[in-house]
């Protein structure tokens, strides 16, 4: 099964809670940028654990761009998916965005130069970088060796097959959580599975 689905941002405006946090100040220029909040922290967590360092990255809405994108500790989101407090959403698919951007800090965080991987995927694929995301079953043997993208597309599509298994979807939809899990679990061994999937 490729992954061939990119049209991950939800176009619904959704009601945001900044309890916890202060709400974000605009800059002169419109954009924001601003440090996670306790919500997404505790979120990235339960994957990715102590492999970033969460006090250095900033959050970014760039009204400029038409694509998300991160880079060392910096996530840049567009207008149109930036959310002033991800882990708040009641929108799996805007959660799961947030941590495919936080996939790219860890990598960045642990020592993967972005700009040069995203520049060679580029070329790798014609200059269609949309391409660069998919990945098939058999890659999930695989994890450590694949592309930027695949690995953060894997864990994205792990984070959201997780947080939706219900007990009335279970079989091929645990399918789906298990084998990826596997798949991350060769670099984040804690990694947690919906109770319906066990």
């Amino acid at each position: 099964m490729t992954r061939t689905l990119r049209g991950i941002f939800a176009a619904a405006a959704l009601g945001l809670s900044t309890a916890c946090t202060p709400a974000p100040i605009p800059l002169s220029n419109g954009q924001i940028n601003r440090p996670l909040t306790d919500g997404e922290i505790a979120m990235a967590y339960q994957i990715f654990g102590n492999h970033i360092d969460y006090s250095r990255v900033r959050v970014h809405k760039n009204a400029r761009s038409e694509t998300n994108r991160a880079h060392v500790s910096n996530i840049y989101m567009t207008q149109a998916s930036y959310r002033d407090d991800y882990s708040a959403s009641s929108n799996t698919q805007v959660r799961a965005t947030f941590i495919h951007e936080m996939a790219h800090i860890w990598q960045s965080h642990t020592g993967t130069n972005l700009v040069g991987e995203a520049v060679g995927l580029f070329f790798r694929h014609g200059g269609d970088y949309g391409r660069a995301y998919d990945y098939d079953l058999i890659d999930l043997l695989n994890f450590e060796n694949l592309s930027i993208e695949q690995q953060a597309s894997i864990i994205e599509d792990y984070f959201f097959f997780n947080e939706t298994a219900t007990q009335w979807n279970s079989a091929n939809h645990c399918f789906e959580v298990i084998t990826r899990a596997d798949s991350i679990r060769t670099v984040f061994p804690n990694i947690p599975i919906n109770p319906a999937c066990r």
